[in-house]
């Protein structure tokens, strides 16, 4: 076998084996809500909204920035935006 699948097993054997050996720290769960602090249960929350609201932001922003780029490409050929020619008589 190359060398770099040696390289790629012995990597992924070592996490393996490092994440099976490291049980306790499985324990340590983030949304232990009864031991969390009003302040720390905020922090949980805003960053839930703010990892929910991040991919919705992106695709938004796409969308605006391809119509945009859509509207500019219509208005230098001399074509209205908004004309569809299979819908013309």
């Amino acid at each position: 076998m190359p060398r770099f699948i040696w390289t790629r097993l012995a990597r992924a054997l070592a996490t393996v084996a490092g994440v099976s050996l490291a049980p306790a720290s499985a324990f340590a769960c983030p949304f232990c809500y009864a031991a969390s602090s009003p302040r720390t249960l905020h922090a949980f929350y805003v960053s839930t909204v703010a990892l929910t609201l991040m991919p919705l932001m992106l695709i938004g922003g796409f969308a605006i920035w391809i119509s945009r780029a859509y509207s500019k490409a219509c208005n230098r050929n001399g074509e209205a935006a908004d004309a569809n020619p299979a819908l013309e008589p």
